[in-house]
């Protein structure tokens, strides 16, 4: 996609063919970016029991994250084959985790996957919508996400898409068209030079008097769309 209407010419790194999907994917960063800033502040939208609930939710999000860039990391980095495949996995887990589908998620020994199960309708798409309003994007456009595996980095605080590799014959070749990379860096240390609390409440429940656009504040991440 090329953009000139500033007077300089460049072109970004979303694949021409999704170019009609911008809006969407638009949409879904800004939401991922929100629920990025969810999981690393104190709001919760729910009350009573569903809160303990959406506490364990945004547990699994968490570490669902860091699995997923933990393995894809040591794959990219290494090439190893174990990796290769939990990288494979632990994408379909984020992808059941946005769509509220969480019984598909099958990670053991884990009592807040056990607790989320155990309460199905406190989800990520319920999460966003008493935050903010919105409608999660990412368990809407079912279509268009099944294009896409989700991978993690853990250093940058911008995200971006890609297009896969086209096997050639005789190579494994089910890995979707397309990957979000998701940025999801360690929470900086809080305060006035980095991020406030405070900010990334008001960037999560959409309160922020002076949001602009679809940037959040710095040191918020922001999403999979460039």
């Amino acid at each position: 996609m090329t953009d000139n209407t500033t007077g300089y010419y460049w072109e970004n790194s979303l694949p021409k063919a999704l170019e009609g999907d911008i809006e969407n994917l638009k949409e879904g960063s800004i939401q991922l970016s929100r629920l990025f800033a969810w999981s690393w502040c104190s709001v919760l939208a729910h009350e009573g029991d569903a809160r303990i609930a959406e506490q364990a939710l945004k547990r699994v999000f968490i570490k669902l994250f860091k699995e997923q860039g933990r393995h894809t990391g040591a794959y990219q980095t290494y090439g190893i084959i174990d990796s290769k495949n939990a990288v494979r996995q632990y994408s379909e887990y984020l992808r059941n985790l946005f769509a509220g589908n969480h019984d598909a998620i099958k990670v053991v020994n884990d009592e807040d996957v056990v607790t989320i199960k155990a309460n199905p309708e406190v989800t990520l798409k319920a999460v966003l919508a008493k935050l903010s309003g919105e409608d999660l994007m990412l368990a809407r456009e079912t279509e268009l996400l099944a294009k896409f595996a989700f991978l993690v980095t853990f250093d940058s605080y911008t995200g971006g898409i890609v297009e896969n590799h086209v096997p050639n014959e005789g190579e494994d070749g089910d890995f979707p068209l397309y990957s979000f990379i998701l940025c999801f860096p360690p929470r900086p240390a809080l305060g006035e030079y980095t991020v406030t609390d405070q900010q990334l409440c008001q960037w999560a429940t959409k309160t922020d008097p002076k949001e602009k656009g679809y940037l959040p504040p710095a040191y918020i991440p922001i999403g999979a769309c460039t």
